[in-house]
């Protein structure tokens, strides 16, 4: 069997799908089946030192503590490795939007306040044009 905890391992989806068709015939997939179909097949794979509030999100709320045994899917599209989501890739995103959003602002106001000036300076010129324009 091949060993999922490697990074460069894919999920064998073909196996799991026929390991679900021969366990439905007989009734109703449980849920502990449904586990271990996931694991045998690689879907999903333990997670070195279990449940990290900091790098895992608990979408299912099933409450775990740090350490508990936690297993993350071996597929999706997760920048850090195995898994559909990390905190600190969501946190890194946010960030950075935060940051994209700043700048934006700051450009924004730039522009403002170039318009002002660009507009004052318009009133200055015309000022000065029609004082030479009453002098004629």
């Amino acid at each position: 069997m091949t060993n999922y905890k490697s990074k460069e391992a894919r999920p064998d989806f073909e196996g799991f799908a026929r390991g679900i068709l021969e366990q439905w015939p007989t009734g109703d997939i449980d849920g502990w089946e449904l586990f271990e179909l996931s694991v045998n097949y690689g879907m999903i794979q333990e997670i070195p030192g279990g449940y990290d509030p900091e790098q895992h999100i608990d979408a299912e709320c099933i409450c775990p503590e740090r350490g508990d045994p936690w297993y993350e899917y071996t597929f999706g599209p997760s920048k850090s490795g195995p898994g559909l989501f990390s905190v600190a890739d969501i946190r890194a995103e946010r960030d950075a939007a935060v940051a994209r959003a700043e700048a934006a602002e700051a450009m924004i106001a730039k522009a403002e306040a170039m318009v002002e000036e660009a507009a004052q300076s318009q009133k200055d010129q015309r000022a000065i044009l029609e004082g030479q324009t009453d002098d004629q």
